[in-house]
């Protein structure tokens, strides 16, 4: 991942406008941080992706994702509009959690992701690693 992409990342947690502000506010940075990550892996592996709604190709990949959350993200704002703040946060929530998920779940089925530049924070096994597979 490059550096800037890093720096923005760690820009949009630590920016002090931010502090002070609502949980709301929180589940926006956390929807739009999932996405970042998500289509850094995704773009990164140039694997087939799973889900036939992105199709294939890179930029559609991107668009309709990066669409996608958009569009979720004026939804939950027109609904802490009309005062339910709780559901919209609920709602940005659970979209940056699936895409914390997709990242995972890129990580997990590349084998040999270190060699391409993606550093895995967490220990992954692919199935041939596992006790007892060989057997």
């Amino acid at each position: 991942m490059s550096r800037l992409v890093k720096t923005l990342l760690s820009l949009m947690l630590i920016c002090p406008e931010i502090h002070g502000q609502s949980t709301y506010d929180y589940s926006r940075i956390t929807m739009y941080s999932g996405l970042a990550w998500d289509l850094t892996t995704t773009v990164a592996i140039k694997a087939p992706e799973a889900n036939p709604i992105l199709g294939q190709h890179p930029v559609r990949q991107v668009a309709v994702s990066t669409g996608l959350t958009v569009l979720s993200d004026l939804l939950t704002h027109y609904l802490q509009k009309q005062g339910h703040e709780k559901l919209a946060t609920v709602f940005d929530f659970t979209v940056g959690s699936i895409h914390f998920g997709a990242r995972i779940w890129n990580l997990r089925t590349i084998p040999n992701s270190n060699q391409i530049g993606i550093q895995t924070p967490l220990p992954i096994f692919m199935p041939s690693q596992r006790s007892g597979a060989n057997r």
